[in-house]
């Protein structure tokens, strides 16, 4: 087992790269109380602009065998929820960026190219970041 220290952001944005939520994992199951502590830590990050980072908490993944140019497929033991939840996050921000262009810097293709899928060359499935 390795333990390395990444942001969420260089986890998926690492290049063509999906995360796998078995079927015995929970439903998702975070609601109101969940989310207003995530938002409460987004907006005390942004009032504190020389902080380094937040511990989002540990994502813990097993790699699936894959050949040289497939998406590399992690199956989510642990983090499942963190990663649903800012996936979610990042689908709002995409959206809100496509409805207000004249009115933020947010650049939606960025959010969803980045953040939610992996290329246009990828079709059905191994396009997408995240997979239930």
């Amino acid at each position: 087992m390795e333990a390395n220290k990444h942001s969420i952001f260089s986890i998926l944005n690492s290049g063509p790269v999906q995360f796998l939520l078995p079927v015995y994992q929970r439903q998702y199951c975070w609601d109101t109380e969940q989310w207003k502590q995530f938002w409460d830590d987004i907006i005390k990050m942004i009032k504190q602009p020389n902080k380094k980072g937040h511990f989002i908490g540990s994502i813990v993944n097993i790699a699936t065998k894959s050949a040289p140019m497939d998406v590399k497929k992690y199956i989510l033991i642990d983090g499942q929820q963190r990663i649903a939840t800012i996936t979610l996050l990042a689908i709002l921000l995409r959206n809100h960026a496509r409805e207000n262009t004249e009115e933020t810097d947010l650049n939606a293709e960025k959010i969803r190219d980045e953040l939610l899928t992996n290329n246009s060359y990828y079709k059905g499935n191994d396009r997408y970041k995240l997979l239930l």
